[in-house]
């Protein structure tokens, strides 16, 4: 948060410092400044030793003081934090400045989730999870769906409706891909009406299943085929994922990450 006095405040301290500085900062004061303002002095009163001594210090007093309080609110105005901005979209009314160091220091516990909820199936009682344990290596999903998310930034991913096959209409984000430019640049169109929607793009080893272009079915690891054209869900934070550890690793380092924040 901003430090900044207002005007009663500065000028306490002000005073105090002005009562100060006539019996102590005159002793202090810069040789040559204070010989340059006692030769003006004396030559705007000559003959007035005594009392223009006396306002000598006062002057010097008032200079030195406003100079030390200009510096410290300077001071603080500069150690302050750098603050969140918030988005255009936003409109903040009543809640101070927000430090980013909170923010960084915020973020790390977003991922002791289990699972965010994305979106709710319109008819079944399903829903569409995501979970930052999708990269690590005990998970099921596809080694080259795992390194997608590990190479990828926010800015890869986009929320779009394009692999709704199961499910209709259903908001998503995944990171972008072929299959999603053919779509975007087609105009959109439902489905039906989608380039390439007949594509087999991936065939189970196991189990033989097959996958189409705009499934919402995300690729598996004994899926055969072409894996980064199918459905790679994956969230913003992406930004925070560059490696696939084990589920244990990754809980231990969350765990000492919060020990440390603590």
């Amino acid at each position: 948060m901003k430090v900044k006095p207002n005007g009663a405040f500065a000028m306490r301290i002000l005073l105090r410092l002005l009562y100060a500085s006539i019996f102590l900062l005159p002793a202090f004061t810069c040789p040559l400044r204070a010989a340059s303002l006692d030769s003006r002095w004396e030559q705007a009163l000559p003959g007035r030793t005594e009392s223009s001594g006396a306002m000598r210090v006062f002057v010097r007093g008032i200079f030195s003081s406003i100079l030390f309080l200009v510096t410290w609110c300077h001071a603080q105005e500069s150690a302050s934090p750098v603050t969140l901005t918030p988005g255009d979209n936003l409109i903040i009314q009543g809640i101070p400045p927000i430090p980013v160091t909170i923010a960084e220091r915020a973020n790390r516990y977003t991922e002791f989730r289990s699972a965010a909820v994305f979106s709710w199936h319109p008819r079944r009682r399903e829903m569409l999870i995501g979970t930052r344990f999708v990269a690590t290596k005990e998970a099921g999903a596809h080694d080259e769906y795992k390194g997608a998310i590990t190479r990828a930034k926010a800015a890869d991913t986009v929320l779009t409706v394009c692999f709704q096959d199961g499910w209709v209409n259903a908001p998503h984000r995944a990171l972008r891909n072929r299959t999603l430019e053919m779509w975007e640049a087609a105009g959109c169109p439902p489905a039906g009406k989608r380039p390439g929607e007949g594509d087999i793009l991936a065939t189970n080893a196991i189990t033989g299943a097959t996958k189409r272009r705009y499934t919402g079915s995300s690729p598996v690891r004994d899926d055969r085929g072409t894996i980064v054209e199918m459905s790679l869900w994956a969230g913003q934070g992406v930004d925070a994922i560059r490696d696939i550890p084990s589920a244990g690793e990754l809980v231990a380092r969350l765990w000492k990450e919060c020990l440390e924040a603590a």
